[in-house]
């Protein structure tokens, strides 16, 4: 008797997945342990290239402050990224609801991420770059910027280790935002603050004016030229000025910019506001969320 053999699906299906996954396995074994970028200083920020979905490379900004990646909402209809509902993004000035949107790849060079949602606000539809790489962006990378030779490196957090000579500033999370303990001297009076880490602000400091005036750092009267600052939701008024120094550890940074504002709450309780790229541009930074840690070098 004669038996009919076929194959079965069920193992074809099993080696396909074994196969796949050993493909995956290989890939990532081969991604370099770290990859270099150079970024564009636009507007004194920080805007590194990458690619979404295999399509061109564009600039995205750095920033610290934002609780979700941003895309231009122009290029996630492009890209044709898939709905997943709505959210309310609070700024400086209000708040402003922006669309949910997965299936975004990035690739930076040989090195990939994926974050589980993306924000398009319908306000950034005028921006020249193409979105915002915020806190997942920083958790997903151990990210070492060095503005001196306009360069951006992203490392893997597995396979990092530091061991430079800078200084190691702990971090803790305001939300999603990294605060670090400082001093501040002013009007011969030495107070600490807590201020957020905001890469994406082109300031040196950006002061709250309530918490400003308990502490007595700076006199409205006498701040100098008036201005506003623009965010999400609007903007706000703000007096520019400068305060005596700020200490991060045993770095002083004498009489940096500030952007005092005059009215209204810039950050919770407790938080004297946000320190800005200008202050920290003179420092290598290395970003590193799994340790919760801020390194900064000469």
């Amino acid at each position: 008797m004669h038996v009919a053999l076929r194959p079965c699906r069920c193992l074809a299906i099993l080696i396909l997945i074994t196969t796949f996954s050993t493909s995956l396995r290989a890939a990532e074994e081969s991604a370099p342990d770290s990859v270099t970028l150079k970024f564009h200083p636009r507007l004194g920020r920080i805007h590194i290239p990458a690619a979404v979905n295999d399509g061109e490379s564009q600039f995205f900004l750095l920033d610290t402050g934002y609780g979700i990646d941003m895309i231009k909402p122009q290029l996630a209809d492009t890209l044709e990224l898939r709905r997943a509902g709505r959210i309310d993004i609070i700024g400086i000035a209000g708040r402003e609801e922006a669309v949910l949107y997965r299936g975004a790849r990035y690739r930076f060079g040989g090195m990939a991420y994926r974050p589980r949602r993306v924000a398009a606000l319908p306000s950034h539809s005028r921006q020249r770059r193409a979105g915002i790489l915020g806190v997942d962006f920083f958790k997903r990378f151990v990210i070492e910027i060095h503005a001196a030779d306009g360069s951006v490196t992203l490392h893997e957090p597995e396979r990092f280790e530091y061991r430079g000579t800078g200084q190691v500033f702990p971090l803790t999370f305001h939300g999603d935002s990294p605060v670090i303990e400082t001093v501040v001297a002013s009007n011969g009076k030495s107070s600490k603050a807590r201020f957020e880490i905001d890469t994406g602000c082109d300031s040196a400091l950006c002061v709250d004016g309530d918490f400003a005036r308990k502490h007595s750092w700076l006199n409205i009267e006498e701040a100098g030229r008036k201005g506003e600052r623009n965010g999400v939701g609007g903007s706000a008024r703000t007096e520019s000025g400068r305060i005596g120094e700020v200490r991060l550890g045993d770095l002083k940074v004498k009489e940096p910019r500030v952007n005092f504002f005059e009215s209204g709450s810039l950050s919770e309780e407790g938080l004297a506001g946000h320190i800005g790229f200008e202050l920290l541009k003179p420092y290598r930074m290395i970003f590193d969320y799994r340790r919760d840690r801020l390194i900064l070098e000469r």
